[in-house]
């Protein structure tokens, strides 16, 4: 699997061949998540929300018209 992974900066991508699990959020190593290269981070609670993750699904799926299984 090819992972992308965008720095901070938003000023260059890196790829890497490595395995990852879904569900894994990589970020910033460093300064509380603000800076430096990328890392398994833990997101925050909002983005673990599966009743606001479900909401945002359906309405995407509604506003595209494009269904997919889950």
């Amino acid at each position: 699997m090819l992972i992308l992974v965008m720095d901070v900066t938003g000023s260059k991508v890196r790829g890497r061949q490595e395995a990852r699990r879904g569900g894994d959020c990589y970020g910033p190593a460093s300064l509380f998540e603000t800076r430096g290269h990328p890392r398994l981070v833990q997101p925050g609670a909002a983005a673990r929300d599966e009743a606001a993750q479900r909401r945002l699904w359906e309405l995407s799926e509604r506003l595209t018209g494009v269904t997919w299984p889950v």
